[in-house]
């Protein structure tokens, strides 16, 4: 090789290193990008971002080789009614929610999770129940009579104001050690079916659950019609249990046809040291459209998200069956497979579950 052709190939080989060395004046705001060669690459502490309802956000990838500009790229986002994202690599927030976006130079690309929480829900409230006066509305409300409702329950619910009542503003279901019926206990079962029921929003409750060994208060919802079949396929959703037994726990759960209490259903709990005698305000926020599509449930204590759960990508009603009108349920039960041993000594005095007040909101969009 001749030693003028050495020469301009060395010179070559070098001006092409220096060209891969990013000039420190041109690099990104965003800190958390990173250089892979010959692609497109976002750093993994940037593949998930979370921002509120009408913030924005810039994503600055690095191009490789050092020819490529960031105007031969193209954004795309998976749900605009999550996020957009302009050519410029710019997501802004529309609704909230999770979806993702793309990056795209030629046949490479590089994805961001984005979740976006909105400032607040908008919800308008369209039923509720305060409890005032002297008796339960009827209009709102039906007793749930028997004993032995599939969970080993030991209690008689009755009808009528034994076990049921107003008074001082507030729901009473309070739970007795009485003979009736062939039962040891009784208490009551109070439901909506048929009088008040919603698909997607917001439901609430404010109540304050007893302690005890035995005891197992709960606040849920069954569906009105069973359209998919009876349980657990047309589905489940239990806002709030308690167990006597374990007196700091409160728990959440959903079961479907595939998932249910026969087995792996979802549920979630956790502490709060003044779960019992205490008014706490437990919900849910029932979405439709939540991330990339699907639906959501988020349960709520006292206004905090406290866990969620999210419809499955390609599932069936056998896995989400939550998209038709759901009723609510508030009962008292005693013993049974949750409820546990009961002590009888928690009836010296008074067992009672008291409801402060229920209502159903409807999104705004």
């Amino acid at each position: 090789m001749k030693k003028n052709s050495l020469v301009l190939l060395l010179v070559t080989l070098l001006l092409s290193l220096v060209a891969c060395v990013p000039d420190k004046n041109d690099e990104p705001t965003n800190p958390d990008v990173f250089i892979e060669p010959t692609a497109i690459a976002i750093a993994p502490e940037q593949e998930s971002i979370i921002i509120k309802e009408g913030e924005q956000i810039a994503i600055n990838p690095i191009l490789t080789p050092s020819n490529a500009t960031k105007s031969a790229l193209t954004w795309q986002s998976n749900n605009n009614k999550v996020c957009k994202v302009d050519q410029d690599g710019v997501i802004t927030g529309v609704g909230y929610g999770k979806t993702v976006v793309i990056a795209m130079y030629g046949s490479l690309q590089a994805t961001v999770v984005v979740r976006v929480e909105a400032s607040e829900r908008k919800y308008e409230l369209i039923w509720e129940d305060n409890f005032d006066g002297n008796s339960l509305n009827m209009a709102n409300w039906s007793y749930k009579t028997g004993t032995n409702f599939g969970n080993q329950e030991k209690q008689y619910c009755t009808e009528g104001t034994n076990n049921a009542y107003v008074r001082d503003g507030y729901l009473h279901i309070e739970a007795k050690k009485e003979s009736y019926q062939g039962c040891n206990y009784t208490s009551a079962r109070l439901e909506s079916k048929d009088k008040v029921k919603i698909c997607y929003g917001k439901v609430e409750a404010r109540i304050s659950v007893p302690s005890g060994a035995g005891t197992w208060p709960a606040f849920w919802m069954m569906p009105n019609d069973n359209a998919y079949g009876a349980w657990p396929t047309s589905g489940e959703i239990d806002i709030m249990e308690h167990w006597g037994r374990e007196p700091q726990i409160v728990s959440h759960a959903v079961h479907t046809g595939n998932a249910n209490g026969m087995g792996n259903h979802w549920s979630s709990k956790y502490n709060i040291s003044n779960m019992e005698n205490n008014f706490h305000t437990f919900g849910i926020e029932w979405i439709d459209n939540y991330e990339n599509g699907l639906d959501a449930i988020i349960f709520t204590l006292d206004g905090e998200v406290k866990a969620r759960t999210t419809q499955i990508k390609n599932g069936t009603f056998r896995d989400w069956p939550f998209d038709k009108d759901f009723y609510i349920i508030l009962n008292l039960a005693i013993g049974g497979s949750l409820g546990g041993a009961v002590n009888d000594a928690i009836f010296n005095s008074p067992v009672i579950m008291k409801v402060d007040w229920v209502r159903m909101y409807k999104p705004v969009n």
